[in-house]
Protein backbone atom coordinates (compact mmCIF):
# COMPACT_ATOMS: atom_id res chain seq x y z
CA UNK A 1 0.00 0.00 0.00
CA UNK A 2 1.19 3.53 -0.68
CA UNK A 3 1.13 6.49 1.69
CA UNK A 4 -1.09 9.39 0.71
CA UNK A 5 -1.36 12.97 1.91
CA UNK A 6 2.03 12.88 3.65
CA UNK A 7 3.60 16.37 3.82
CA UNK A 8 6.85 16.51 1.89
CA UNK A 9 8.78 17.67 4.94
CA UNK A 10 7.85 14.63 7.04
CA UNK A 11 10.62 12.03 7.23
CA UNK A 12 9.16 8.52 7.38
CA UNK A 13 11.06 6.30 9.81
CA UNK A 14 12.04 8.77 12.51
CA UNK A 15 13.71 12.11 13.05
CA UNK A 16 17.34 12.74 12.25
CA UNK A 17 17.71 16.34 13.47
CA UNK A 18 18.23 16.43 17.21
CA UNK A 19 17.86 20.21 17.31
CA UNK A 20 14.52 21.97 17.60
CA UNK A 21 13.43 24.89 15.41
CA UNK A 22 16.67 24.78 13.41
CA UNK A 23 15.13 26.99 10.72
CA UNK A 24 14.07 29.67 13.26
CA UNK A 25 10.44 29.48 12.11
CA UNK A 26 8.76 29.43 15.51
CA UNK A 27 8.99 32.62 17.59
CA UNK A 28 6.24 32.49 20.21
CA UNK A 29 8.03 34.86 22.62
CA UNK A 30 8.43 37.57 20.00
CA UNK A 31 10.64 38.42 17.06
CA UNK A 32 13.03 40.99 18.58
CA UNK A 33 15.10 40.78 21.77
CA UNK A 34 17.53 43.21 23.41
CA UNK A 35 20.43 41.46 25.10
CA UNK A 36 22.92 42.72 27.65
CA UNK A 37 24.34 40.83 30.66
CA UNK A 38 21.68 38.15 31.20
CA UNK A 39 20.92 35.09 29.12
CA UNK A 40 17.41 35.08 27.68
CA UNK A 41 15.28 32.94 25.41
CA UNK A 42 14.96 34.02 21.77
CA UNK A 43 13.11 32.16 19.02
CA UNK A 44 11.73 28.91 20.42
CA UNK A 45 14.36 26.65 22.01
CA UNK A 46 17.14 29.16 21.32
CA UNK A 47 18.80 31.40 23.90
CA UNK A 48 21.67 33.81 24.31
CA UNK A 49 24.69 32.38 26.14
CA UNK A 50 26.33 34.69 28.69
CA UNK A 51 29.38 33.93 30.80
CA UNK A 52 30.54 35.99 33.79
CA UNK A 53 27.96 38.70 33.19
CA UNK A 54 29.49 39.66 29.83
CA UNK A 55 27.65 42.53 28.16
CA UNK A 56 26.47 40.96 24.89
CA UNK A 57 24.96 44.31 23.93
CA UNK A 58 23.02 43.18 20.89
CA UNK A 59 19.61 43.18 19.26
CA UNK A 60 18.62 39.66 18.22
CA UNK A 61 15.74 39.22 15.78
CA UNK A 62 13.92 36.69 13.65
CA UNK A 63 15.06 37.81 10.19
CA UNK A 64 13.75 37.13 6.70
CA UNK A 65 17.31 37.17 5.33
CA UNK A 66 18.04 33.57 4.31
CA UNK A 67 20.26 31.60 1.90
CA UNK A 68 18.66 31.49 -1.54
CA UNK A 69 17.07 28.30 -2.80
CA UNK A 70 17.45 26.27 0.41
CA UNK A 71 13.82 26.36 1.54
CA UNK A 72 14.35 28.54 4.60
CA UNK A 73 12.02 31.39 5.54
CA UNK A 74 13.78 32.81 8.59
CA UNK A 75 17.16 33.15 10.25
CA UNK A 76 18.35 34.43 13.61
CA UNK A 77 20.09 37.80 13.23
CA UNK A 78 22.45 39.21 15.86
CA UNK A 79 23.32 42.92 15.59
CA UNK A 80 25.99 44.49 17.80
CA UNK A 81 24.69 47.66 19.47
CA UNK A 82 27.97 48.88 20.95
CA UNK A 83 31.67 48.04 21.10
CA UNK A 84 32.46 45.61 23.94
CA UNK A 85 35.81 43.93 24.56
CA UNK A 86 35.72 40.61 26.44
CA UNK A 87 38.29 39.93 29.14
CA UNK A 88 38.86 37.26 31.76
CA UNK A 89 35.99 34.77 31.67
CA UNK A 90 33.65 36.94 29.61
CA UNK A 91 31.67 34.97 27.01
CA UNK A 92 28.78 35.73 24.71
CA UNK A 93 26.99 33.76 22.01
CA UNK A 94 23.86 31.86 20.95
CA UNK A 95 22.92 28.37 22.11
CA UNK A 96 20.38 25.59 22.25
CA UNK A 97 20.08 23.25 25.24
CA UNK A 98 19.08 19.65 24.67
CA UNK A 99 17.52 17.85 27.63
CA UNK A 100 19.02 14.63 28.94
CA UNK A 101 16.17 12.59 27.43
CA UNK A 102 17.13 13.90 23.97
CA UNK A 103 20.73 12.68 24.13
CA UNK A 104 20.72 9.51 26.28
CA UNK A 105 21.09 7.36 23.17
CA UNK A 106 24.56 8.80 22.43
CA UNK A 107 26.30 6.32 24.72
CA UNK A 108 28.58 8.93 26.27
CA UNK A 109 30.97 7.51 28.85
CA UNK A 110 31.37 4.23 26.95
CA UNK A 111 33.73 2.99 24.24
CA UNK A 112 30.84 3.13 21.76
CA UNK A 113 30.03 6.80 22.29
CA UNK A 114 28.47 8.12 19.07
CA UNK A 115 29.81 10.92 16.87
CA UNK A 116 27.59 13.86 15.98
CA UNK A 117 27.65 16.03 12.87
CA UNK A 118 26.47 19.63 13.05
CA UNK A 119 25.58 21.56 9.91
CA UNK A 120 24.32 25.12 9.65
CA UNK A 121 24.19 28.22 7.46
CA UNK A 122 25.80 31.45 8.63
CA UNK A 123 26.84 34.87 7.31
CA UNK A 124 28.43 38.00 8.70
CA UNK A 125 30.24 41.15 7.69
CA UNK A 126 32.81 40.16 10.35
CA UNK A 127 34.96 37.49 8.71
CA UNK A 128 37.43 35.26 10.51
CA UNK A 129 37.53 32.31 12.89
CA UNK A 130 34.53 31.50 15.07
CA UNK A 131 33.95 28.64 17.50
CA UNK A 132 31.04 26.30 18.17
CA UNK A 133 31.08 23.99 21.17
CA UNK A 134 29.27 20.99 22.59
CA UNK A 135 28.93 21.28 26.36
CA UNK A 136 27.84 18.30 28.45
CA UNK A 137 26.21 18.14 31.92
CA UNK A 138 26.23 21.91 32.40
CA UNK A 139 23.35 21.53 34.86
CA UNK A 140 25.77 19.88 37.32
CA UNK A 141 26.45 22.73 39.74
CA UNK A 142 29.54 21.07 41.19
CA UNK A 143 31.13 20.95 37.76
CA UNK A 144 32.68 17.52 38.32
CA UNK A 145 31.08 15.96 35.25
CA UNK A 146 31.08 18.99 32.94
CA UNK A 147 32.86 18.46 29.64
CA UNK A 148 33.23 20.50 26.45
CA UNK A 149 34.39 19.98 22.87
CA UNK A 150 35.31 23.08 20.83
CA UNK A 151 35.45 23.26 17.04
CA UNK A 152 36.48 26.19 14.85
CA UNK A 153 34.85 27.32 11.63
CA UNK A 154 35.70 30.21 9.32
CA UNK A 155 33.47 32.86 7.79
CA UNK A 156 35.47 33.51 4.63
CA UNK A 157 33.45 36.05 2.62
CA UNK A 158 31.71 39.09 4.07
CA UNK A 159 27.92 39.26 3.80
CA UNK A 160 27.73 35.87 2.06
CA UNK A 161 25.81 32.82 3.22
CA UNK A 162 28.12 29.88 3.84
CA UNK A 163 27.23 26.33 4.91
CA UNK A 164 29.38 24.80 7.62
CA UNK A 165 29.70 21.12 8.52
CA UNK A 166 31.43 20.02 11.74
CA UNK A 167 31.80 16.52 13.23
CA UNK A 168 32.27 15.99 16.97
CA UNK A 169 33.62 12.69 18.26
CA UNK A 170 31.66 10.92 20.98
CA UNK A 171 32.68 11.53 24.58
CA UNK A 172 34.08 8.20 25.79
CA UNK A 173 35.36 9.70 29.06
CA UNK A 174 32.18 11.03 30.68
CA UNK A 175 28.60 9.78 30.84
CA UNK A 176 25.51 11.90 31.26
CA UNK A 177 24.78 12.58 34.92
CA UNK A 178 23.12 9.37 36.12
CA UNK A 179 21.26 10.94 39.03
CA UNK A 180 19.78 13.86 37.08
CA UNK A 181 16.19 13.87 35.84
CA UNK A 182 15.20 13.44 32.20
CA UNK A 183 14.60 17.15 31.58
CA UNK A 184 17.92 18.42 32.91
CA UNK A 185 20.63 20.18 30.88
CA UNK A 186 22.13 17.25 28.94
CA UNK A 187 23.97 18.81 26.02
CA UNK A 188 24.42 22.41 24.88
CA UNK A 189 25.39 23.56 21.41
CA UNK A 190 26.93 27.04 21.64
CA UNK A 191 27.92 29.35 18.79
CA UNK A 192 30.41 31.79 20.34
CA UNK A 193 30.62 35.42 19.24
CA UNK A 194 33.06 36.75 21.84
CA UNK A 195 35.19 35.12 24.57
CA UNK A 196 37.68 36.29 27.16
CA UNK A 197 41.23 34.99 27.28
CA UNK A 198 40.79 33.16 30.60
CA UNK A 199 38.44 30.70 28.90
CA UNK A 200 40.55 29.94 25.83
CA UNK A 201 41.09 26.21 25.42
CA UNK A 202 42.35 23.64 22.93
CA UNK A 203 39.95 22.60 20.20
CA UNK A 204 39.14 19.22 18.62
CA UNK A 205 39.01 17.22 21.84
CA UNK A 206 36.77 16.60 24.84
CA UNK A 207 38.08 18.13 28.06
CA UNK A 208 36.77 18.49 31.61
CA UNK A 209 35.73 22.05 32.45
CA UNK A 210 33.24 23.90 34.63
CA UNK A 211 33.34 26.91 32.29
CA UNK A 212 32.34 28.16 28.87
CA UNK A 213 35.17 28.43 26.37
CA UNK A 214 36.53 28.83 22.85
CA UNK A 215 39.94 28.67 21.23
CA UNK A 216 42.17 31.74 21.23
CA UNK A 217 41.38 32.26 17.54
CA UNK A 218 37.76 33.30 18.21
CA UNK A 219 37.02 36.73 16.72
CA UNK A 220 35.47 39.46 18.81
CA UNK A 221 32.18 40.01 17.02
CA UNK A 222 31.54 42.93 19.39
CA UNK A 223 34.44 45.03 18.08
CA UNK A 224 32.13 47.20 15.94
CA UNK A 225 28.57 48.39 16.45
CA UNK A 226 27.94 47.73 12.74
CA UNK A 227 28.60 43.97 12.94
CA UNK A 228 25.87 41.49 12.01
CA UNK A 229 25.78 37.68 12.26
CA UNK A 230 23.10 35.31 10.97
CA UNK A 231 22.28 31.66 11.70
CA UNK A 232 19.78 29.20 10.20
CA UNK A 233 19.42 25.65 8.91
CA UNK A 234 20.91 24.15 12.06
CA UNK A 235 20.98 20.36 12.13
CA UNK A 236 22.63 17.95 14.59
CA UNK A 237 22.58 14.29 13.56
CA UNK A 238 24.22 10.98 14.38
CA UNK A 239 27.31 9.94 12.48
CA UNK A 240 30.01 11.71 10.51
CA UNK A 241 27.98 12.73 7.45
CA UNK A 242 25.79 15.82 7.08
CA UNK A 243 22.56 15.25 5.19
CA UNK A 244 20.06 17.71 3.76
CA UNK A 245 18.21 19.82 6.30
CA UNK A 246 15.10 18.15 7.68
CA UNK A 247 12.31 20.66 7.00
CA UNK A 248 9.40 20.10 9.36
CA UNK A 249 5.89 21.48 9.39
CA UNK A 250 5.25 24.49 11.62
CA UNK A 251 2.97 22.38 13.81
CA UNK A 252 5.73 19.90 14.55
Amino acid sequence: ASLTNVPKDVTVGGRKNMLYNGGMRVAQRGTSFSNTTDSQYLTDRWASAIGSGFNLDTTITQSATVPSGEGFKYSLKVEADSVVTPSGSDNGGVMQILEKCDVESLGYGTSSAKSLTLSFWTRSNKTGTYCVALMQNMGNLSGSSRYAHIKEYTISSANTWEKKTITFSGNTAQALDASSSENTDGLRIVWWLATGSSDHNTGDTWYATPSFGSTSNQVNFMDSASNEWYLTGCQLELGSTATDFEHRSYGE
